[in-house]
């Protein structure tokens, strides 16, 4: 390795409270100069992996099903968004947690931080670990949010992914790195 990128300069083509997209001119460690690298300014975000026993169905994962845009189609995602200007890791983890799905929990615990892009997106991932999740409220999302909520069983969310249902890459991570240290059960990801 060589070194990091110099900035020569920057500057935004697209400025919204939710993204910012900038267009940076660069310098790399071999001398090439890129006039027009884009890269897309994001918040943090959190996503919540809760471990809820369902009474006919066993244990399972909690998740949110909706509409993505970008994508085109119904898909299955953890509870999750964006952390809040002055809020922590944990308020934002608890906030969308109860907004999507009316659960609280006892205690979180947090997983390594990942970027869903790192060569283009500045806003890193936060999966965290709901322990001692309960219903106390009815979910409220946000006015733009149509989502419904469900406890998928361990041994369907292997197939989930599978079949690209489940699909948000760094919700995928995030359940395959939990089940690899043993804080949730293991995920079979069947062969197509």
């Amino acid at each position: 390795m060589s070194g990091k990128w110099v900035t020569r300069s920057s500057r935004y083509l697209i400025e919204r409270w939710w993204m910012n997209l900038r267009q940076d001119q660069v310098t790399l460690p071999s001398g090439i100069e890129l006039d027009e690298y884009h890269v897309l300014e994001v918040p943090e975000w959190v996503g919540v992996i809760c471990v809820v026993d369902h009474p006919t169905r066993g244990s399972g994962v909690l998740f949110v099903r909706q509409y993505r845009h970008a994508a085109s189609r119904f898909m299955y995602e953890l509870p999750a968004g964006a952390v809040d200007t002055g809020e922590t890791i944990v308020e934002a983890a608890a906030r969308e947690l109860l907004e999507e799905t009316g659960y609280a929990v006892a205690q979180f615990d947090a997983l390594p931080a990942l970027y869903s892009d790192p060569s283009r997106v500045t806003g890193q991932g936060h999966i965290l670990l709901g322990r001692g999740p309960r219903q106390v409220a009815s979910p409220a999302p946000d006015r733009t949010e149509d989502l419904t909520s469900v406890v998928v069983p361990f041994e369907e969310v292997g197939a989930l992914i599978a079949s690209g249902e489940l699909a948000h890459a760094t919700h995928v991570a995030g359940l395959l790195l939990a089940a690899s240290r043993g804080d949730i059960a293991p995920i079979a990801i069947p062969r197509p």
